[in-house]
């Protein structure tokens, strides 16, 4: 699922100019030109920039260009959902995102900055000629070429609607994510890989618009991470919504935990040189593609795999297997540690430093780690607490015992991989309209 897009376009010096005089409500805020007054349309925002080109130096630095002319660009934040004609907030298939789409949205651009638009007679020349002849209509592919927007940052969203709150409880004590290249604001470090390298393109790096004109606030409980190529925003959408006045308090409708991957330009290009795309046109990106890709790898990054279980649970599931005691006590000793020490990071982080010793080494503490989700359970295991508020599910005994009625959970990846199945399932066989679909088709 999609929820919000940052499109972007080098202009010339006339359409800056130009804009700055008339695009509504323009302001500066000592770094760029934006303004707001779109955002009732699904242009949340623009933004305009004008800067000095950038060029590495013999030492791999990036220095200015003093004596080089200025450039400017573009760049507009698209919230999908309002722009047709939804409320903003829940998010949009990824199947939706088809060329035909991606033009749709630049149509719906140039409707509101017809300063956007170039070659307007290629468009209706080219309409014209489908019209009349049903020909293969190259002028409009020309239009639209000419007119791409660049993709610079897309927000891939996963909802889950069953046990949201126990889901972000579990993410809590996960493992996470702790490289240098990632910063986490409202928790402690934790392990994932930003493997992107640096490929430069024809537009600089900037700060992320967010860090330009939003402030985060921790009103609201989320895990938060952010690299050069990637920001990780996991949190309950609805009682961000509350908390912002959006929604009413006996609003339901958005009780699900919103787990969204913002992918920005640097991982983008490196996504586009490994199928082989010259271009991040958005008309001519592999969004669905894009987002499997992503998701699958950084959600496994965040959980591990293995079903969420109880304390008891796990230790009778470690019992049923025939390792040796020692290693059996050691296994039973880990995830003990973890129950008493709020989570595996804490966990982690102790062995590292040295603290915990009995364990082992951190590589010996990781092999345990995988031995654990071998099992099929997850490292992290259900509190009593959580498990008083968790609905039991049956456990079907395929030997021709007694089914287990228990507290499980099952993991992220898991509800990930139906999500993904249900995807391709679709795109074989076709988008499978909801009922709020057809009814709106009904109307025309």
């Amino acid at each position: 699922m999609v929820h919000t897009l940052e499109l972007s376009r080098m202009i010339s010096e006339e359409t800056f100019e130009k804009l700055l005089t008339t695009l509504k409500d323009i302001r500066y805020n000592g770094i760029a030109w934006y303004t707001q007054s779109y955002a009732d349309k699904g242009i949340s925002m623009v933004c305009l920039r004008k800067f000095k080109p950038l060029r590495k130096n013999e030492k791999g630095e990036m220095v200015i260009l003093e004596n080089e002319p200025f450039q400017y660009m573009i760049i507009m934040s698209i919230n999908i959902g309002i722009m047709f004609g939804a409320d903003g907030y829940h998010s949009t298939n990824v199947l939706s995102f088809t060329p035909d789409f991606a033009k749709a949205i630049y149509d719906n651009i140039f409707e509101q900055i017809p300063e956007l638009e170039v070659n307007a007679d290629y468009k209706d020349k080219g309409n014209e000629i489908l019209w009349n002849t049903g020909k293969a209509p190259l002028l409009l592919e020309r239009y639209y070429d000419l007119n791409a927007f660049k993709l610079r940052r897309i927000d891939f969203a996963f909802d889950i609607a069953t046990t949201p709150e126990q889901y972000m409880h579990l993410l809590e004590l996960g493992k996470g994510i702790r490289r240098k290249s990632y910063d986490r604001l409202y928790f402690s470090d934790i392990d994932i890989v930003d493997e992107a390298e640096d490929i430069d393109d024809d537009e600089p790096d900037f700060e992320d618009m967010e860090d330009l004109f939003i402030e985060y606030t921790s009103n609201t409980k989320y895990l938060y991470y952010k690299s050069k190529s990637l920001n990780i925003n996991i949190y309950l959408k609805g009682e961000q919504l509350k908390k912002k006045q959006l929604i009413p308090e006996d609003d339901n409708s958005y009780d699900y935990l919103r787990c969204e991957m913002q992918v920005k330009k640097n991982k983008l290009n490196n996504i586009n040189k490994k199928y082989g795309i010259h271009s991040r046109a958005f008309h001519k990106m592999p969004i669905p593609e894009i987002e499997a890709e992503i998701l699958s790898y950084y959600i496994n990054q965040l959980t591990g795999t293995g079903t969420y279980v109880t304390y008891n649970r796990a230790i009778k599931t470690i019992d049923s297997y025939n390792f040796k005691p020692s290693k059996q006590n050691r296994l039973k000793r880990l995830l003990y540690l973890i129950t008493q020490n709020n989570g595996l990071k804490e966990v982690l982080d102790k062995v590292e430093s040295g603290v915990i010793t009995e364990l082992g080494a951190m590589s010996t503490v990781r092999t345990y780690l995988r031995e654990l989700q071998k099992m099929g359970i997850n490292p992290v295991t259900i509190s009593r607490s959580m498990e008083k508020g968790t609905p039991k599910s049956t456990l079907i005994n395929t030997t021709g015992g007694n089914n287990l009625s228990e507290v499980i959970i099952p993991n992220l990846i898991d509800l990930l991989t139906a999500y993904t199945q249900q995807i391709e399932d679709e795109k074989q066989q076709g988008q499978t309209l909801t009922q709020e679909e057809l009814n709106e088709i009904d109307k025309i």
